[in-house]
């Protein structure tokens, strides 16, 4: 080290006005070493602060092994994982400050895990990320439609990296559909209304489905409304969506027959509630993430299990699948953004090792052949991927998020009474005046 080598002269030099040089130059020599020691050489001496919510989601020990695994590659930079909920993440992002008065605001992080439905609304609290990465052969992302957040797989303009990625389908509980005299899942959307109206017990507080309209945001439009549309073959217009095509008008008929069924109050249920209902086992049928097949494994004293989202019975061409994805960013105001971009390259590198903790399907675009030989609900779920067409659930601009509004608001109208032809027109008229440019 310099020190030792400097020491050595020093007890070799002779004493007098050299030797008090030899001190002095020692003393700036150690000074420019705690210098650097506090400042940081570039690149290292950094710790990057990771505000996630998805540790909970994910098998134990699963990220605490990958942010080791990048401080041993990148030695200097340390990652700081912060647990924190979707909410507060949010209100990091939007910019609340929840400190008192006087009180200096807190450090936020440099990198956040997001929600896809926060696309247009985190304005300029996310910097655009300018991280080179090969996409990966079979990234899950390409293989949907271009339905928002834009750009290719490890870029957006939006500041959002898709990180893994999983299909939305169908969770129906097997002893209920047994009960009430099934032994398969329903196969279209005429057999799944005789399901519903089969298993629906209201004196028992048992209901065909669950529905979780309550967000008013998109996961509850793409999930529960769009999904059945999107079961039918539809999957958009080149530039806009025709929502009084016959179609999609019986598609708004068939949802209009399940409102009895539907456990009560679906505009008031959101997602949490929707899967403690059919968790507990007081509906038949859901659509949910394939993430939550861990949780329910795990937590339903049911026998579960999972298939494609049923469509017309006129419909024979393949199943259709809503594909969410983990999103992360960068902290538009984070003096790390080279660092950051290090980190997140690292995550979509290591996107399989994530889908595996988390059971996402597609996940990184990479099947785990350990887990389809041993687990079934991984088999299947695949299975289901392989033979399917992906689309992304809907959001990205401030134009989808008044398109969700409008189809949220004109669908409760048609529940309170009015007829699926009226609400398409409804909903026809209000889209064309939120504008022509395409998705």
């Amino acid at each position: 080290m310099i020190i030792d080598r400097f020491l050595e002269k020093l007890r070799k030099s002779p004493p007098g006005t050299d030797h008090v040089l030899w001190i002095w130059a020692g003393v700036m020599a150690a000074a420019l070493l705690l210098f650097y020691l506090v400042a940081g050489l570039p690149g290292r001496g950094t710790t990057l602060v990771f505000s996630q919510w998805w540790e909970n989601e994910l098998d134990d020990g699963v990220l605490k092994k990958l942010t080791a695994d990048f401080e041993e590659q990148h030695p200097g930079i340390k990652i700081q994982v912060e647990k924190k909920s979707r909410q507060e993440i949010k209100a990091m992002l939007f910019g609340v400050d929840d400190e008192p008065k006087g009180k200096k605001k807190r450090k936020t992080a440099d990198i956040f895990s997001i929600e896809g439905s926060w696309a247009d609304e985190t304005g300029h609290s996310l910097a655009s990320p300018g991280i080179q990465k090969t996409p990966r052969q079979k990234n899950p992302l390409n293989a949907s439609q271009d339905f928002l957040p834009p750009g290719p797989p490890g870029k957006t303009d939006n500041g959002f990296v898709p990180v893994i990625s999983f299909i939305n389908s169908l969770f129906y509980n097997i002893d209920l559909l047994r009960e009430a005299g099934f032994d398969r899942p329903p196969k279209n959307q005429v057999e799944f209304l005789s399901y519903v109206q089969a298993i629906t017990k209201p004196g028992e507080g048992i209901y065909g489905a669950v529905f979780a309209l309550g967000d008013e945001n998109s996961h509850a439009i793409s999930r529960h409304i769009l999904s059945w549309i999107w079961s039918a073959g539809i999957l958009r217009g080149e530039d806009t969506f025709d929502f009084t095509s016959e179609r999609v008008i019986e598609s708004f008929r068939f949802l209009n027959q399940l409102k009895p069924y539907l456990f009560p109050d679906p505009f008031e249920t959101d997602e949490q509630t929707k899967f403690e209902i059919f968790r507990q086992g007081k509906a038949g049928m859901m659509i949910g993430t394939v993430l939550d097949v861990k949780t329910l494994r795990a937590e339903m004293t049911h026998e579960f299990s999972i298939t494609t989202i049923p469509g017309p019975a006129s419909y024979v061409g393949k199943p259709v699948f809503p594909l969410s994805s983990w999103y992360v960013g960068i902290n538009a105001e984070s003096e790390n953004r080279e660092e950051a971009e290090t980190f997140i390259a690292f995550l979509l590198e290591h996107a399989s090792e994530l889908a595996s903790g988390a059971f996402a399907i597609p996940g990184g675009g990479d099947r785990d052949p350990d887990l389809v030989q041993n687990d079934p609900y991984y088999s299947k779920a695949y299975d289901m991927y392989d033979a399917g067409e992906m689309i992304r659930e809907v959001y990205g601009t401030g134009r989808i998020r008044k398109l969700n509004s409008v189809i949220y608001e004109e669908t409760k109208r048609m529940f309170e009474g009015r007829s699926p032809e009226d609400t398409a027109a409804a909903i026809q008229e209000r889209w064309e005046t939120i504008g022509t440019e395409s998705f």
